[in-house]
């Protein structure tokens, strides 16, 4: 009498794990989406209709391909994040007015952040309390040698994002600034010598929804 095998549950092949997205990656896709936005005239009425088509398309290439990003999330203005691997975010600004008079701009897509971090909202208020807008640029002194609690990603809380990956290939971290505690969970802010204190940084607005 033959021998009755139970089926193996150990797959013949292993499945295929795909690398994570790279900064040359999104790089590559924001210059592909840009020219083709480029190529279009933001003063006519169906520039909207073609924007919307055309950054959806990229968003939902970049959700399809969720298992290669960290995390994907929304926040209350319609801006979308993408975070990749090594905590670098690219940010689809939603735009709650055209940059330009006469434009029919919806969208912004705006370059990689070196990291991004969370806050609750009360951090969030002392950081905007702190910072004090001037005709040039934002007095951002009143941050010195101050410190923020960093917290877990949740709907509710804001995303802060920091440094730059520039279009030139420089990047900078802003590490010297803004030092990220991990051990205690707080951003701390530190004066780089003489240097006049004006950290790369952005703060979203509150976070609604966490698609991965």
């Amino acid at each position: 009498m033959s021998e009755t095998r139970e089926p193996s549950l150990t797959p013949t092949h292993e499945i295929e794990k795909k690398d994570p997205i790279t900064v040359e990656e999104i790089n590559s896709l924001i210059e592909s989406t840009e020219n083709k936005l480029g190529a279009l005239d933001k003063r006519l009425d169906e520039f909207s209709e073609e924007e919307e088509r055309i950054v959806s398309e990229l968003t939902q290439n970049l959700i399809r391909e969720k298992d290669r990003l960290q995390n994907i999330f929304t926040t209350e203005k319609g801006s979308i994040y993408f975070v990749l691997s090594n905590g670098a975010s690219f940010r689809i600004k939603k735009l709650e007015k055209p940059a330009y008079i006469g434009h029919k701009s919806k969208y912004s897509l705006q370059m990689l952040s070196t990291k991004v971090l969370f806050i609750r909202p009360e951090e969030a208020d002392f950081i905007n309390r702190s910072v004090h807008s001037t005709m040039l640029a934002a007095d951002m002194s009143g941050l010195i040698d101050k410190s923020v609690k960093t917290s877990k990603l949740e709907v509710g809380v804001h995303p802060l994002e920091i440094g730059k990956y520039y279009d030139n290939g420089e990047v900078d971290d802003e590490s010297a600034t803004v030092v990220v505690d991990k051990e205690n969970g707080q951003i701390n802010f530190r004066q780089d010598g003489e240097k006049i204190f004006q950290p790369v940084m952005h703060l979203g607005h509150i976070i609604t929804e966490i698609v991965k």
